[in-house]
């Protein structure tokens, strides 16, 4: 087969790989004779390659040898509980497992595909479910609150002190996708989607399919939140200068920049275990001091459609045409 085609489909599933190595097995790709596939008991990716042989492979060993190697055609070929591998120069020898639990579930997986309809994506999926995704909560124990919530062209998300919503170029079928999932299913860039019983399926042009357990639950009505009146304060370019630069020390850890606007102030924080910034920018303002916690991606996205900050006693909402975020203020 074809060294980049591989490296392509290696690097597509990789994000199904469980990196904690919890259980041996969901750290290895599947071979299925027609598919490779990677899974972690959350999420499971397949992308289409033919083999003559069915295998657990290691999925780092692999990937590494197949991304580090330089020639054209890799040759692959199982003997007894190995796996011979040829790239050019390169010769080696891979080991495989046996696990029949998780064979099992792999076919479950494969089995829920069969016969779903597969449906267009919005042509502003991508960009809209992102920019949701930075405002659900990140703690497992809040359910439904850690997804985007998709219903109609409404894409909604929460964490009780921030609500970002979207409206995205079509409509789609209501679902919940774990926030934690959107930046590997963007990874892939997908084109069309479906539901089963226990999976919501993303692929895209090249075959490679992303399915993701379906959660379930209630969802708060968010978007009368969106509705209120207040003082609009006009954000300088230079508050976006502070903004980018405070972004370096922005990890999963530090997912959020901090924004005080006083008479005639703004002042960018960012504080890590990495370091800290501080940036200050004069700004016309005259009204009452407002603080609140904002994911630098977001804010520049939304600056990009409008400059303007609306605020009330006790929240803020930045607008365009598409996107709003409303966020909850906190008195200093």
């Amino acid at each position: 087969m074809n060294r980049k085609n591989l490296l392509t489909a290696l690097t597509q599933i990789l994000p199904g790989v469980d990196k904690k190595k919890t259980v041996e097995s969901l750290s290895y790709f599947y071979l299925s004779r027609q598919h490779i596939i990677s899974y972690n008991n959350k999420i499971s990716i397949r992308f289409p390659l033919q083999t003559d042989f069915s295998a657990f492979i290691k999925a780092n060993d692999l990937f590494n040898l197949v991304s580090k190697a330089s020639a054209d055609e890799v040759l692959m070929k199982k003997d007894g509980d190995k796996v011979k591998i040829k790239i050019g120069k390169v010769q080696g020898t891979l080991a495989t497992i046996e696990d029949e639990e998780f064979t099992v579930r792999l076919q479950n997986v494969s089995e829920s595909l069969e016969g779903v309809k597969w449906m267009k994506l919005p042509d502003t999926f991508e960009e809209c479910v992102l920019l949701c995704a930075f405002a659900a909560s990140k703690s497992e124990s809040e359910g439904t609150l850690t997804c985007v919530r998709i219903s109609g062209v409404d894409a909604t998300a929460t964490d009780n002190s921030r609500i970002a919503h979207a409206k995205m170029s079509s409509e789609m079928k209501p679902l919940f996708l774990k926030a934690s999932e959107v930046k590997s299913l963007l990874g892939i860039n997908p084109t069309h989607y479906a539901g089963s019983k226990a999976w919501l399926h993303f692929k895209n042009e090249d075959g490679c399919v992303f399915s993701i357990r379906k959660v379930k639950g209630e969802f708060p009505d968010c978007l009368p939140m969106f509705d209120f009146e207040g003082t609009e304060v006009t954000i300088p370019k230079e508050v976006l200068e502070g903004v980018d630069i405070a972004s370096i020390f922005i990890d999963d850890s530090t997912p959020s920049i901090s924004i005080n606007i006083s008479a005639n102030k703004c002042v960018v924080t960012v504080e890590s275990e990495a370091g800290n910034i501080k940036h200050s920018s004069d700004i016309n303002y005259k009204g009452k001091e407002i603080n609140f916690k904002i994911n630098p991606d977001f804010f520049n996205e939304m600056m990009k459609h409008s400059t303007t900050l609306i605020v009330s006693d006790d929240k803020a909402k930045l607008s365009t045409e598409n996107f709003s975020l409303v966020v909850c203020l906190y008195q200093s």
